[in-house]
């Protein structure tokens, strides 16, 4: 839990960034806005469900990495994201796309062939996205970097995802179920499931922020380890 915590402590450092709120506004306002529509208009269909899918997978991917950016320029004090550029912020996050397709898919084989290799996998790449935002290495190297932080504090990370995993769903479900209640859902359902989903959103910076100070947490370890070495 204490790592939860300190993920929030470190929003708290941030709340007031404008570039953070920017990066929120438009990744969890404007993609949330397009992707509730698109559950509306196809309420019961596979393709309204992977619609929404892709849409939020788009923003959390683009989310995560300005949050890891703002969060390593608040740290160090260098320059602000504008500053340094669309085209580097793209870069970024399009590099960041590609090393969780590549361990996406090994996963899955992993998972497929064999069931265990695919859970090892999946701890052992839990750093990857840090990694390749923040350290802006290979993809290869990212996976190796990660696994090898992964040794280190990979259950307490994992401990505080779930927490807070399971925080979001349980206020999820009671906000859907009083709604639904008071005959709220069906009268105004995309403003119900826009503010769902703009929670789901804080809850997704809540969660990335925590493991931001997982993974610094683990590499400071690790960087004390090899010098004492």
């Amino acid at each position: 839990m204490g790592l939860a915590k300190s993920g929030l402590r470190k929003i708290a450092d941030i709340i007031s960034n404008k570039e953070l709120i920017f990066s929120y506004l438009l990744c969890y306002g404007l993609i949330d806005f397009l992707s509730v529509q698109h559950t509306i208009r196809f309420p019961d269909s596979i393709f309204g469900f992977r619609g929404e899918l892709i849409l939020n997978t788009i923003a959390t991917y683009f989310f995560c990495t300005a949050l890891y950016i703002i969060l390593e320029d608040n740290k160090s004090g260098n320059s602000s994201l504008i500053k340094k550029g669309f085209r580097s912020f793209l870069r970024k996050a399009l590099s960041l796309c590609s090393i969780k397709i590549i361990s996406g898919i090994r996963i899955l084989l992993g998972t497929i062939l064999f069931i265990i290799p695919g859970i090892i996998l999946s701890l052992r790449y839990i750093y990857t996205s840090e990694v390749k935002v923040i350290e802006q290495i290979n993809n290869q190297q990212t996976l190796r970097r990660s696994t090898e932080l992964s040794k280190i504090n990979k259950w307490r990370n994992i401990f505080a995802c779930i927490i807070i995993s399971l925080i979001a769903i349980l206020i999820s479900i009671f906000y859907l179920s009083f709604t639904s209640s008071i005959g709220a859902l069906e009268s105004q359902q995309f403003l119900v499931l826009y503010i769902n989903e703009m929670f789901i959103g804080f809850m997704t910076l809540w969660l990335y922020s925590t493991k931001y100070v997982a993974y610094n947490d683990a590499k400071k370890i690790h960087d004390l380890t090899e010098e004492e070495l």
